[in-house]
């Protein structure tokens, strides 16, 4: 009760407010000329129409006798010249019907080339549709006005002229009774409106009637008024028990009766809300929805959506998985491959898909095929572009078709222009696809900082990259870092852990604790989490004992025959999220590891480890070592 009653007081000093502005509006007439339009409007640039509308038809004013001719003539006109002349011509017989006709027709083209209307309110015929409908302006309904308004906004007429004011004062004498939708539309075009008393006083008033009503006037059963009404409520920060409505008349209404515009005009609502059950739940409903229909969306709708949730994905720390859908991040691959929209789009797609850690190997064929029929997408492709495209190559640990036939061109020098951090970055992407490019490890290594103690991720990778080009790279003939910078970055800190999720299994998996050793250093700077030593026939060696402390894994010296395994508890950003496939960054640092070490990686996958029982953890353990084992006779043999 005190809410109604506080928006009712609300609505009372709105309304007040307009009846002070309308005052001003009828002085504002007797200052102009009803002879035309002031030719020095301000111009203010006008964008399409975001909002459904629904307008009576202009055909249901009182006809006068003869206004079809004119109308007939109206329909054949195909530019805008075109109609000026027939106004010019048949201007002295024109009545209300046929000026606001010929607003929407102009309207209409306006929306298909916008160059030519920018200056159409300044000609003379302009003027002349302009004071017919201010001598007639008594016989509009809202609708009607509401229609006139959006017609004379798009076509660049400013809000400080006389028609403009007298159609927001017909419209603000009925403010009250305006529909839902009607408030929605009419914010929208008073944004592009130039400020004025009057303009400044409907912002105002607007909100608070639509705030009032919207708990009576809204229409559960016209879901496209729903959408408009979601968006609206989402961008005013109004009303949070009629968004609740809304969420609940969406998570009602069936699946098969949610078109594809609506449910991405909706999916871009929910991803601004905060993410309660509800939210979680409708946002795959609406990503399965566009999923089904991918195809009916222009690129620019489909790069809209992506951005979107990529965006979105890169703004949240927690709950990620309520934004990604695999059906979705899949569909949109098919339709740039089957629709051929070309390498920049499956470039932002790919931005996507390296967000939220999505894999899709037909998608990275698609572009490299592009780089190699055409030539000049990779030599005009920015070091953004050509770095992502390294990156989402890694990511699937994946040489694409033409592979051999584009990478020289892959890297280029464009990549250089990046301080030497992001260029390990970029020089691990490389090393993982098995290629490096010289001047790019040169920069590294000659101008790497190590600029704090906690500079740890940054460490690892130079250590990594630095091992990788020392022992596998022979190609690599320039200047290596400094002693003083290797001893800087090797300088990490083991990190204080309570407790290891594989330690338990595999101590069960072996008959105890002394077989054993967790956080053993390496020489990439990286500690591992659990190692063991099997002796051949696969049975443990104990290693963890009393008063013998072992720090690095290099400190381990296994007897003949015996087999030191590292098993790797890999986070969920080390793989795709629609495959257990290792990223080849996490691939790379396995297989550095495994010769760097003469040891046996077994890497498990955080998600997988998480979804076994006590009894599968052992057995999954058990089952690794055996095979691990077994792979060491078979070698050895």
């Amino acid at each position: 009760m005190t809410t109604n009653m506080r928006s009712v007081l609300r609505l009372s000093m709105a309304l007040r407010n307009l009846s002070v502005s309308s005052s001003r509006v009828l002085s504002l007439r007797s200052v102009h000329s009803s002879s035309g339009l002031d030719a020095r409007f301000n111009r203010s640039a006008v964008s399409a129409e975001p909002f459904g509308h629904s307008q009576r038809a202009l055909d249901d004013f009182d006809k006068p006798e003869k206004p079809k001719g004119y109308l007939r003539q109206l329909r054949t006109c195909d530019i805008p010249e075109e109609v000026l002349l027939l106004v010019k011509n048949e201007n002295s017989g024109m009545q209300l019907i046929h000026a606001l006709k010929t607003l929407e027709v102009l309207f209409d083209m306006s929306k298909k080339n916008s160059e030519k209307f920018e200056d159409i309110h300044e000609k003379k015929e302009f003027s002349i549709l302009c004071e017919i409908v201010k001598k007639n302006i008594r016989q509009l309904e809202r609708e009607q006005a509401i229609q006139a308004l959006k017609y004379l906004t798009y076509l660049r007429v400013p809000s400080t002229t006389v028609i403009i004011q007298m159609l927001l004062q017909m419209i603000r004498t009925s403010v009250n009774q305006l529909s839902l939708d009607e408030i929605v539309f009419l914010s929208f075009l008073l944004q592009k409106c130039r400020k004025t008393p009057l303009v400044e006083a409907l912002e105002i008033a607007l909100p608070i009637v639509f705030e009032t009503h919207v708990g009576h006037k809204l229409d559960p059963e016209n879901l496209d008024s729903v959408v408009r009404v979601f968006q609206y409520l989402r961008k005013s920060n109004l009303n949070l028990d009629a968004i609740t409505r809304i969420l609940k008349i969406i998570e009602k209404t069936d699946t098969s009766k949610i078109k594809p515009p609506n449910a991405k005009q909706i999916l871009f609502c929910l991803v601004e809300l905060q993410l309660t059950d509800l939210v979680r739940s409708l946002i795959p409903r609406m990503m399965g929805i566009l999923s089904e229909d991918i195809d009916t969306f222009n690129e620019e709708e489909l790069q809209a959506m992506v951005r979107r949730l990529s965006d979105k994905f890169n703004d949240v720390k927690n709950n990620r998985d309520a934004y990604y859908h695999e059906g979705f991040a899949d569909a949109c691959a098919a339709t740039v491959i089957s629709r051929d929209l070309g390498f920049e789009v499956a470039q932002d797609l790919t931005h996507f898909y390296n967000d939220v850690g999505h894999v899709n190997i037909a998608l990275l064929d698609y572009m490299s095929a592009k780089c190699f029929e055409d030539k000049r997408i990779i030599s005009g492709a920015n070091k953004y572009q050509i770095g992502s495209f390294f990156y989402a190559l890694s990511q699937a640990d994946y040489k694409p078709v033409f592979w051999d036939s584009i990478k020289e061109s892959l890297m280029s020098e464009k990549l250089l222009d990046q301080n030497p951090g992001k260029l390990t970055k970029v020089g691990l992407y490389m090393a993982s696809l098995d290629c490096l490019m010289p001047k790019l490890i040169e920069k590294v290594f000659t101008q790497f900082e190590v600029r704090s103690e906690g500079h740890t991720s940054a460490k690892k990778r130079f250590l990594l990259l630095y091992h990788a080009v020392k022992s596998g790279f022979h190609g690599y003939k320039g200047p290596w870092p400094s002693e003083d910078l290797l001893r800087g970055c090797e300088n990490i800190p083991a990190v204080d852990r309570e407790e290891y999720p594989l330690q338990d299994a595999i101590e069960c998996a072996l008959g105890g604790q002394q077989y054993v050793i967790n956080q053993l250093k390496t020489k990439f700077g990286y500690y591992v989490d659990n190692v063991v030593i099997m002796r051949k026939g696969g049975f443990p060696i104990a290693i963890n004992k009393e008063g013998h402390l072992v720090e690095k894994i290099e400190e381990l010296i296994p007897l003949p025959d015996s087999q030191v395994l590292i098993f790797m508890n890999i986070p969920n950003y080390g793989h795709a999220r629609n495959t257990d496939r290792l990223t080849g960054y996490w691939a790379f640092l396995i297989k550095q590891l495994e010769s760097g070490t003469k040891s046996t990686v077994i890497p498990i996958l955080s998600r997988t480890w998480k979804k076994l029982s006590e009894p599968e953890r052992i057995r999954y353990i058990s089952q690794a070592i055996r095979l691990k084992c077994d792979e060491l006779s078979a070698v050895v043999n």
